[in-house]
């Protein structure tokens, strides 16, 4: 999946391996669209942190398109009103 460059926001922040001098490695990167924020402070460098923040996007963008088309796919006669589903979710049938 690609992702548009114009829509996330890559900002930097604080990680267990920040240097003495004060900059920050790790990286925080939050898709403007969707608002999907997904961050990495695991790796001691900043490329590193936004490769794997990168990948973190990518697999949150990946589950979003899933449950998108799971919604897309159901049909409204499969759906049941609030007191149906209620009652069988209490009828003791998934204990």
């Amino acid at each position: 999946m690609d992702i548009n460059s114009d829509d996330i926001e890559v900002t930097t922040c604080a990680s267990p391996y920040d240097p003495p001098i004060g900059a920050h490695v790790g990286v925080k990167i939050r898709h403007l669209k969707l608002n999907i924020e997904v961050t990495s402070t695991d790796q001691k460098s900043q490329h590193k942190n936004h490769m794997a923040a990168m990948e973190k996007l990518q697999s949150e963008l990946a589950k979003f398109e899933l449950v998108k088309s799971r919604f897309e796919d159901i049909n409204e006669d499969d759906l049941m009103d609030g007191e149906t589903f209620w009652n069988e979710l209490n009828s003791g049938r998934y204990d």
